[in-house]
């Protein structure tokens, strides 16, 4: 019985509800799963270890392979293709993978590398609709969105999300001189607030 060996590979600066899926998709259907993750200091503060052990946490049976020296540029090339492949395949020693698990571009290439099945997830982002590249960006709106799914899922985490939320916002307005905007957010952290404590209360009564 062939074993089915599972890979993906990012940066996960930071890691999202998107990568998760990918992940999960994989680890739903794989008997193994590799993710490599690699280091880039010039998209994140957050080093590459740390990255690595929230995976580890999150994911305790998957295996994490830490990409210190990985290549940095990105692109469609076939010189950037094959600079990325080559590592790929070093960092592997030789260990057969069966599916390359991924929602980006570069999927082809590095399948077609791997000899493996080229299996996509969620490429439209229609299911989880969000990047890395959106969160770094805009932090706010991400930070915003991650709230407002977990509020529809019922999870107490929520507000979390929405107090970093407003005291992020009154700060980021206050500064702007947009003072009205700024006093809107101190009325939503309020309400966040209050909304977590009322949770808790109710989460207390249910546990009696």
């Amino acid at each position: 019985m062939t074993i089915k060996c599972g890979l993906t590979l990012g940066k996960y600066a930071p890691l999202h509800k998107g990568h998760q899926l990918v992940i999960e998709t994989a680890t739903s259907l794989m008997d193994e799963v590799i993710v490599m993750i690699y280091d880039c200091p010039a998209v994140t503060a957050v080093p590459l270890a740390v990255r690595a052990n929230w995976l580890r946490k999150i994911y305790p049976k998957i295996e994490v392979i830490e990409a210190w020296d990985g290549p940095t540029e990105i692109g469609n090339t076939p010189e950037i293709e094959k600079k990325h492949s080559d590592y790929i395949l070093k960092r592997l020693e030789s260990r057969k993978i069966t599916h390359f698990f991924c929602s980006e571009f570069y999927g082809e290439h590095v399948s077609r590398a791997l000899n493996a099945v080229n299996y996509l997830v969620d490429c439209d982002r229609k299911i989880i609709p969000i990047s890395g590249t959106q969160i770094r960006k805009d932090p706010l709106a991400s930070m915003s969105f991650t709230a407002m799914w977990l509020l529809a899922r019922m999870r107490i985490e929520n507000w979390f999300y929405w107090i970093i939320v407003d005291v992020i916002g009154i700060g980021l307005y206050y500064v702007k001189g947009v003072k009205f905007i700024a006093l809107l957010y101190v009325i939503l952290l309020f309400m966040a607030i209050n909304g977590l404590i009322s949770w808790f209360k109710k989460a207390k009564m249910q546990d009696f």
